[in-house]
């Protein structure tokens, strides 16, 4: 005889994955809408850090586009997913008085957890697409 909460946790899971299926083939296109509704104000239009409020921030925001050639030629998937959760801190967003946009995506969702899990996954893997070619390996 199946528990509840065993159950819930089966469904959630199929939920996820289902949720990671659509967002990747759809993700270039959501990812990038969701990027410039959230992210480019700061980070701006193509990742560099220079949104048109990026000057007037106390750290000056990340350039996304080097996130690869920083990290010794590979994406910091992990590192990435929980900036954008807000499951890690990020210097720039200081004492967490700006958005964290996992919480506003599930605020948004009406309790919806996979949407969240799709929008984050789009955004990470726009974020993915943005990066620079490292002039060592030519990725």
């Amino acid at each position: 005889m199946e528990t509840q909460p065993k159950r819930s946790w089966v469904v959630m899971s199929l939920l996820f994955a289902f949720g990671a299926v659509i967002a990747s083939a759809a993700s270039p296109r959501i990812g990038a809408d969701i990027y410039h509704q959230y992210c480019a104000v700061c980070h701006g239009p193509h990742g560099a850090g220079d949104g048109p409020v990026a000057d007037a921030l106390r750290v000056k925001p990340t350039d996304l586009t080097r996130l690869r050639a920083r990290n010794n030629g590979k994406f910091p998937e992990l590192r990435v997913l929980n900036y954008i959760r807000g499951d890690d801190a990020v210097q720039a967003h200081g004492d967490r008085k700006m958005p964290i946009w996992g919480r506003v995506f599930r605020d948004e969702s009406g309790g919806h957890q996979e949407l969240v899990q799709m929008r984050i996954y789009a955004v990470l893997k726009y974020l993915e697409e943005l990066q620079a070619p490292d002039s060592a390996t030519g990725q």
